[in-house]
């Protein structure tokens, strides 16, 4: 198991799936731009970001609320590239039952997908995405066992000697949240006489490590800038800002997993003056996830060899750990243009978007497998041209352990440092892929929560008597003993076998 370590604990109690539920809408509204905006002749670009800010349970469902925010790039009745934002809201509910739990143990998350513009007038379009969100929570089940006698008396000595039981060590994994919100500035040489046309940031997360009761958060905030030059030209100036965050948390472990995706909220950039320095400001928040393991015993099987009981079984679908960490990822597309190349021509951006399309598990590795879409905007002729390529995502590890079980996985993909090379009529685009990559298996155990003991179901014994089994080979002793109801430690003493022997087929002395 990969980044979870197992300790032994008192308490039992498991970890299952309170829910995990998604949803989508489609959101969005008008945008009318003020009078000083260049009217619109021609959408460039438009972009969608959804910044979840709230969530509460009401009425047995979650409510989660949020900020959509798009972003316009477009071709103004003077010719040059303009930006418009413009900021809507959206709330989306999860229907969760009974939960027991509180907000703090909830994790949402929230992205959106295909945006869409639509000029309704010079300086007024309509603007739309589909908003996609996922939440998910866990939940405790005790699983220990209780032992008495009939109407709760407490058990005699006698009675406590005559039980026997098999015990057997299930592992599972408690997760929690926290959530941070920060902001990071920094500095870039711009050309005298430039002009910030827009701003974009994408937050992303290198390395997550969980130390002795807290957690390390190393990233970056990844800012594109395009400039317009006095030369009337237009330059992409490119800024890493990194961060790092000390989140404490109370018994995490060195070996526990940590993982932790961020967002970019809002960006700025200023020129003061003829100054040649490009300022820029941005804020983002991050969620990080603890994956604290355990390994717990519980009682799989309990009988007594000489008076009745009646037993009180649980069907769990318990969690254990498979994955939790950070890595990046290097992709790289080369393609054709699909347009013809004029004199002149050059690159003002690119953009990508990667995706993840299915996570395997074999012989104990784990593929993630995803594409990556480049988006390159080519200034060409007056006009803005875009072009597309693409290229696979493929990343492998080593789990370190097979696990059986259903698999459910949760990432959170981001791309940055994003960068387009053109050669004639063939373009090459490549950029840093950064997954947050999250994992557990549900297995299915059946233990013991309680037993009653009754009265003898068997005449005493003189011990005269000696009972020979002829078992079948590779049957577990436990479960001759059972059948031929007797003590186990006892059959295992006469015998002179180890604990948890499995039969070779010699006759065994039973009693």
């Amino acid at each position: 198991m990969e980044n979870t370590a197992m300790v032994q604990h008192n308490e039992l109690a498991v970890s299952l799936c309170g829910f995990d539920l998604c949803t989508n809408g489609e959101f969005g509204g008008e945008m009318t731009l003020a009078d000083y905006y260049p009217e619109i002749r021609k959408v460039v670009s438009v972009s969608a970001k959804a910044l979840p800010d709230s969530k509460y349970i009401s009425d047995k469902a979650l409510e989660i609320g949020g900020t959509l925010a798009f972003f316009l790039v477009y071709i103004g009745d003077d010719g040059a590239l303009s930006f418009a934002s413009y900021n809507t809201e959206y709330t989306q509910s999860f229907p969760i039952g009974e939960y027991n739990g509180g907000n703090r143990d909830i994790f949402v998350w929230s992205e959106s997908d295909i945006p869409q513009c639509r000029v309704l007038a010079p300086r007024t379009v309509s603007l739309k995405a589909r908003v996609k969100s996922r939440a998910l929570a866990d939940k405790k089940e005790d699983c220990a066992i209780r032992i008495s006698g009939e109407s709760d008396a407490p058990l005699t000595p006698e009675r406590k000697r005559s039980l026997e039981r098999l015990d057997r060590e299930i592992e599972t994994v408690h997760r929690s949240y926290a959530f941070v919100t920060d902001s990071v500035s920094g500095e870039e040489s711009c050309s005298p006489g430039a002009k910030p046309v827009f701003c974009r940031a994408e937050a992303v997360i290198r390395d997550a490590d969980a130390k002795k009761d807290s957690a390390t958060v190393k990233g970056d905030v990844c800012i594109s800038c395009l400039v317009l030059t006095s030369e009337g030209l237009y330059k992409n100036i490119s800024c890493k800002l990194p961060f790092e965050k000390s989140i404490r948390k109370d018994g995490l472990r060195e070996d526990d997993g940590v993982c932790a995706f961020a967002r970019a909220a809002q960006v700025s950039a200023q020129i003061e003056g003829e100054s040649q320095r490009i300022s820029f400001n941005a804020e983002y928040d991050m969620d990080v996830c603890f994956f604290v393991g355990e390994e717990l015993t519980v009682t799989e099987d309990i009988y007594s060899t000489a008076y009745s009981m009646k037993q009180e079984r649980k069907m769990l679908d318990v969690m254990s750990g498979l994955c939790a960490k950070n890595v990046v990822v290097s992709v790289a597309a080369d393609g054709m243009r699909k347009t013809e190349e004029s004199d002149g021509d050059y690159v003002i951006d690119t953009v990508a978007f990667p995706k993840i399309e299915r996570a395997e598990i074999k012989e104990g590795k784990l593929f993630v497998i995803g594409n990556c879409l480049f988006r390159t905007y080519i200034a060409s002729g007056g006009e803005v041209i875009t072009e597309e390529t693409s290229s696979p995502i493929e990343y492998e590890s080593t789990l370190g352990k097979e696990m059986n079980g259903e698999a459910v996985w949760h990432f959170g993909v981001a791309a940055g440092n994003c960068e387009c090379r053109r050669e004639g009529q063939r373009l090459h685009a490549k950029c840093d892929v950064y997954m947050m990559i999250s994992g557990y298996v549900k297995n299915k155990y059946n233990p013991v929560i309680s037993a009653v003991v009754g009265d003898r179901d068997c005449s005493e014994d003189d011990g005269a008597v000696i009972r020979v089994c002829y078992p079948e080979k590779k049957k577990r002793i436990w479960d001759i003993c059972k059948e031929c109801r007797c003590s186990v430690s006892e059959t295992e003493r006469i015998n002179r076998l180890e604990r948890n022997s499995v039969s070779d087929g010699s006759p065994i002395i039973v009693r």
